[in-house]
């Protein structure tokens, strides 16, 4: 996984998530958000995003095949946190509910986020 760092004055989505499987199996990060109109918005995926946006994108490893190269957001709005799943063909899966193609599932703490062969955990 890779999070670039953010700019200075950039806020961070409350909370901590920490991987739960594969080799990077407990690492911790935080991560900053991308102003949107509907909130902040993070992008999680195998793309590899070189914009003004990078530091607000979780790049999966390539190995992680199971994982689409736009696989899924997390949107912070209004004080809650949801996960949408981006993808037609690997759906992401929160707290073992699958999301179908552009639906979205609030989170909490605890909540567990499954992408493919990779797993991470929400804490706030």
């Amino acid at each position: 996984i890779r999070i670039e760092l953010a700019p200075n004055t950039m806020k961070f989505i409350p909370g901590t998530f920490t991987i739960t499987s594969q080799e990077d199996k407990g690492k911790s990060f935080k991560i900053p958000g991308f102003h949107t109109p509907d909130g902040s918005v993070v992008t999680i995926g195998r793309e590899d995003v070189n914009n003004e946006r990078k530091f607000a994108h979780i790049r999966i490893a390539d190995k992680f095949a199971t994982v689409s190269r736009k696989q899924a957001e997390i949107l912070y709005a209004f004080d809650k946190l949801y996960v949408k799943n981006l993808s037609a063909t690997n759906y992401t899966i929160v707290d073992g509910y699958e999301l179908k193609p552009n639906e979205r599932r609030e989170i909490s703490a605890g909540s567990v986020i499954k992408m493919g062969e990779l797993e991470i955990t929400y804490q706030n």
